[in-house]
């Protein structure tokens, strides 16, 4: 559940669903190499579910998942990364449940907040400055746990489960700092997490075919794909919640660091 946090009456933007909508033109390219699960949620699937003038709402579509799973609990596992100002990590986190809470609001689901639940991983002589490969190490201790704990937890592919938030010195200085404040959107999504895929496996063989010659090492990979992508706050929950559980739903919004998913 969020933390207390006021109602902000501004719109989000719509401009990573719509993009996402507009990606599935990509998925024939590469369905070979999407993972499936019968948890996994296809966009036909989960759209019969709504009238047409709601199938881009992303609040209603994220509830007809959560419904359908039968779990009662969603929300990224948040790993802090970072840890020399507290005050700022603070304000990170009542940024993410501002945001959140305004975008359920405008898709009308504002209830999903009862069952928002971020799991922040806190543990400064370990992850003060760890890299994504060590979050992905901790995220499956985490998950394999929680999977336990967690009434009515099952993985399959359920987001909670496969993905998760890291957040360094560089994530967090561009929500704090660098990008616009609420109740502003930011539009430009300048404030962004770092959003790891549990399941990610360097495989050169596949990647490199994607590999232009010109793009850096990132955390020494040259992979296309390096396990992890920027994705802006103001587009965390429910858009790239709900979108992360379809069936290639990471392949189709992959963008390498240093990009940020969206327009």
């Amino acid at each position: 559940m969020l933390a207390g946090s006021s109602r902000l009456a501004f719109p989000p933007s719509l401009g990573f669903a719509a993009g996402f909508r507009l990606a599935t033109s990509r998925y024939a390219a590469i369905k070979p190499r999407i993972r499936t699960s019968t948890a996994t949620f296809s966009s036909a699937a989960r759209l019969q579910y709504l009238d047409m003038d709601d199938r881009m709402n992303e609040g209603l579509i994220l509830q007809h998942q959560l419904q359908d799973a039968g779990h009662e609990k969603w929300g990224f596992a948040i790993f802090r990364c970072t840890y020399a100002d507290d005050a700022a990590w603070r304000r990170f986190m009542a940024i993410v449940n501002a945001r959140t809470r305004a975008s359920l609001e405008y898709y009308g689901t504002p209830k999903l907040l009862h069952s928002l639940e971020w799991s922040v991983q806190e543990d400064p002589s370990s992850l003060d400055g760890a890299g994504t490969d060590l979050v992905r190490r901790r995220f499956g201790a985490w998950v394999a746990d929680a999977v336990r704990r967690e009434a009515n937890a099952s993985r399959g592919f359920a987001t909670r489960y496969q993905y998760c938030l890291h957040v360094d010195a560089a994530a967090l200085k561009s929500v704090v700092l660098d990008a616009p404040q609420p109740p502003d959107p930011d539009l430009g999504n300048v404030g962004y997490v770092n959003v790891v895929d549990l399941d990610w496996e360097e495989a050169p063989g596949l990647e490199e075919v994607d590999q232009p010659e010109d793009e850096p090492e990132i955390e020494g990979k040259r992979s296309f794909d390096v396990g992890f992508m920027r994705v802006p706050v103001d587009g965390l929950a429910p858009w790239a919640y709900s979108i992360l559980a379809e069936s290639g739903g990471w392949q189709i919004c992959y963008v390498r660091p240093p990009g940020v998913v969206g327009p």
